[in-house]
Order: C-alpha cells, then structure tokens, then sequence
C-alpha cells in the first residue's frame, strides 16, 4: 500500500532540513525601541512573502497581531484554525521561519480569531 505525504509536513520538514543561515535586513541585533517598527514591519514581511503563500496552498491565512518583548502573536485563520496540524505548523513553521531571519524573536504564539 503507497503512503500518501501530507504537503504540509513535508513543506515544514524541508524547511527544517534546511536551515539557512539568517542574513539580511530583517536580522536585527540590538534591542532599541527605534528599531520596533522596522522589526515589525519585517516579521510582516516574512509572513507575507515566505509564510502566508504556504499557507494558503492549504486553505490557510496568517494574521499579525503584534510583536512585544521577544514575542510574535499572529491568528492562523482559514483551514488552519482547528487544524490538528496547526501547532506543528506554528512551531516548526511559522515560528522557526521567523527566529532564525529576526533573532529579537523568542516565541510565536497564536491567538483565538475574533
């Protein structure tokens, strides 16, 4: 009998097989308050450009909800709110994705929808 690959679990362990070293304007070092809204606008940028259109290949959304002392909370939406992956995919995903291009980052969390 064949084994089907779940997409998304591949997605996730390539990535993880991966890893690339984190280079670029979105690495940020220091911790000054200046540099908040730069490190703002470059987590959206990463869930905008890397993270959303995986998501989205399986009926998911990501939202940015807000970036403080070391931790990212955005709100899975679509197919990945309640999805029993959805916490894989928010560790070894989303939030691997974001430590290793901002090291200010700690966490990734999710919060409930609206």
């Amino acid at each position: 009998m064949e084994q089907k690959i779940n997409p998304v679990k591949s997605f996730i362990a390539k990535k993880v097989l991966t890893k690339k070293k984190a280079e670029g304007e979105f690495v940020d070092k220091s911790m000054d308050n200046d540099k908040l809204g730069r490190t703002s606008n470059g987590i959206k940028k990463i869930l905008e450009t890397e993270i959303a259109p995986m998501l989205a290949m399986h009926g998911g959304r990501v939202e940015f909800v807000s970036f403080e002392e070391g931790t990212v909370k955005i709100r899975l939406k679509g197919a990945c709110h309640g999805c029993a992956l959805s916490e894989l995919t928010l560790k070894e995903g989303v939030e691997r994705i974001l430590k290793e291009k901002i090291r200010k980052i700690k966490s990734v969390e999710n919060v409930e929808p609206r």
